[in-house]
């Protein structure tokens, strides 16, 4: 990938290390319009989302507020949290279960402690110095302000929360809240409702009553196409070239992995490398050979450390003109079956105890470095 080009640097942003990813995803953008209100008043400064490539996902005039101003005043603990009735909340908060349909007819995973800012975008501040007043122009509810980047040890972002992200809302560099975010993990919605799967760096990723619609990591997309076909969004690897990816949490351990999975199908990248454990991402496709990637311009490049710490030898991506020969030396292109194990060897002389000596281990049939 253009912006993965640290191979696997951004292994560290699911818990290896600390963050990392791309400059920038390219097309993963800014959603509908967002009024963010924060501790300083309400400054409308327009522009779009996080900025891309133009697809029907994007852009989003934007009014961004002032400082969360966490820290300062006292720190509502219950906002954000998980709950399943009203009474979990404690006062002037509510409950926004998964099936509430509260949220442009969707519900957060897990159920969310909040309260309704549309009428007053005060009121979050009023509740907790953190709290951020985020809408769509329809209406409103209070988040967690968040910072992100890998958290310390001792921090505990977005309640610790896999099917809540830390993402920034309204223009670069201004505030950012923690959003839902499910992943498609067991039990993140109740019944009758499931994961839709859209990208908190657009949307957000809610529970819905309809199954999800769009294509699935690792689909091939057209960048440039007016109605992005994903459920997630659409992922530029060229000019040309895309590839669907759904929204996650980097770091949550349902994250890109359909239930069910035998093995990991693919990995939460952050947006941009700044990013780490608990913010907002998109998955990409994790292969064994080119077979596993499912889209006809992509490859598998393997990679040792993505082997190492994933299970799984490489990332599929687009093979480039200016792509090294040890870049291109690297690819997978077939599974193959296991190489035929060496010939049986002599054992030991009679009375001597010596043990017989192992066969030869195939090679399998990868062919990668």
């Amino acid at each position: 990938l253009p912006w993965m080009s640290v191979g696997v640097g951004c292994l560290f942003a699911i818990g290896i290390a600390p963050g990392c990813g791309s400059d920038e995803i390219g097309g993963a953008t800014g959603g509908s319009a967002t009024t963010i209100t924060g501790g300083s008043g309400t400054t409308t400064t327009g522009g779009s989302g996080l900025g891309g490539a133009g697809n029907s996902k994007s852009g989003g005039a934007a009014n961004t507020g002032g400082a969360s101003g966490a820290g300062q005043g006292n720190i509502n603990a219950m906002l954000g949290a998980r709950c399943a009735n009203d009474g979990a909340c404690g006062t002037g908060l509510k409950c926004l279960t998964s099936d509430s349909g509260a949220l442009d007819g969707g519900g957060p995973a897990g159920g969310i402690c909040t309260a309704d800012c549309t009428a007053d975008p005060t009121v979050c501040q009023k509740l907790s110095a953190n709290g951020l007043c985020v809408g769509n122009g329809t209406s409103a509810f209070c988040y967690e302000a968040c910072i992100g980047g890998t958290p310390a040890q001792t921090e505990v972002k977005c309640h610790s929360r896999p099917e809540m992200a830390c993402v920034g809302v309204g223009m670069q560099g201004g505030p950012s809240a923690c959003l839902p975010q499910c992943n498609g993990g067991q039990g993140e919605c109740r019944p009758g409702t499931s994961c839709d799967f859209s990208a908190a760096v657009a949307t957000s990723g809610l529970c819905r009553a309809a199954a999800p619609v769009g294509l699935t990591t690792g689909a091939k997309c057209d960048p440039a196409a007016a109605v992005d076909p994903c459920r997630g969004l659409c992922l530029p690897f060229s000019q040309t070239v895309g590839a669907c990816g759904d929204g996650c949490t980097v770091g949550a351990p349902d994250g890109c992995n359909p239930a069910g999975s035998t093995k990991m199908e693919g990995f939460c990248l952050p947006v941009s490398n700044t990013d780490g454990r608990g913010d907002a991402g998109l998955c990409t496709k994790l292969c064994d050979c080119t077979a596993d990637c499912g889209h006809p311009d992509m490859k598998c490049f393997g990679n040792a450390n993505v082997e190492t710490a994933l299970g799984r030898k490489g990332i599929c991506d687009v093979q480039r003109a200016s792509d090294t020969a040890a870049i291109t030396a690297s690819i997978i292109d077939t599974c193959g079956a296991g190489g035929a194990g060496g010939a049986s060897g002599t054992g030991g002389a009679p009375n001597t105890g010596g043990a017989p000596s192992a066969g030869g281990v195939g090679a399998g049939g990868a062919g990668s470095n």
